[in-house]
């Protein structure tokens, strides 16, 4: 890698896309793109201070997709803030949170988080909340992707211990989960109460979901202000919520999916 940008010479300056899965150690110290706009990291651990200042470097960044873990021993939490201005998706995995993740102001255009990996156990539920309570003071996060394989079945699962808890996700109108659990459609509604102005809920479920159409009904009279409720990709099921003149909503079957076969 350090040959080919040796090779372009001032071409490589002109970059806006940068995705590098290895060698991020040595590459990264030595990398200064004025153009760069879109960064996805793999592979190796990395250290958090080179880490630190690459984005430093890197202020037009409006994509960063952080999918390496931090080098073990260097997971402290720096004291400069990353600032990124022009920065609109961030996708981290839990370890870099607490290292990179912005604290508000710092990145005013920051509209879309997506939380890297898995979710699987209880030993996680402090860092999803803790999550949360960061999402919640940036204003500007509409969109949030959060993968919660097993979540399901932990107590607590999507609560944040503070006052007026149901409050705190003022800004985020489109939630996207992962997960699975048999008593999905008896729990979901309710965590999803925690997001007031929420207009669309995709979810990637497990076969093991039970009637799609109970969790379809909580969802509606849990969150008044959703109008699109779709599961999987394109290949799922959507519903359209339906608000009738007498005020009573429903969800209506709009687009009939190959992956679900419940009607509502």
């Amino acid at each position: 890698m350090q040959e080919w940008f040796m090779s372009r010479g001032p071409d490589a300056l002109l970059l806006r896309t940068l995705r590098l899965t290895d060698n991020l150690a040595p590459l990264l110290p030595g990398l200064t793109l004025p153009k760069l706009q879109e960064v996805t990291l793999s592979g190796d651990p990395c250290p958090v201070d080179i880490m630190h200042g690459f984005l430093q470097r890197h202020p037009g960044l409006t994509l960063l997709n952080v999918a390496c873990k931090p080098l073990a021993g260097d997971a402290v939490i720096l004291n400069a803030a990353v600032r990124l201005p022009a920065l609109c998706d961030l996708r981290l995995g839990a370890a870099w949170i607490p290292l990179l993740m912005p604290s508000a102001g710092t990145c005013p255009k920051l509209s879309s988080f997506t939380w890297n990996g898995s979710l699987d156990s209880g030993s996680n539920v402090a860092d999803l909340q803790n999550l949360l309570h960061i999402v919640a003071r940036h204003q500007s996060i509409t969109t949030l992707w959060l993968p919660l394989w097993g979540f399901i079945s932990v107590p607590g699962w999507l609560q944040i211990a503070e006052p007026r808890a149901e409050t705190l996700m003022q800004s985020v109108k489109e939630l996207y989960v992962t997960y699975s659990g048999k008593d999905a459609a008896g729990r979901m509604p309710a965590a999803l109460g925690l997001f007031p102005v929420l207009v669309q809920v995709s979810m990637s479920l497990g076969k093991d979901l039970g009637r799609e159409s109970n969790l379809v009904d909580g969802i509606v009279k849990v969150c008044k202000t959703v109008r699109t409720v779709s599961f999987g990709s394109i290949f799922g099921n959507e519903y359209s919520v339906i608000e009738k003149d007498d005020g009573v909503r429903t969800a209506k079957l709009t687009r009939k999916g190959q992956t679900y076969s419940d009607s509502i």
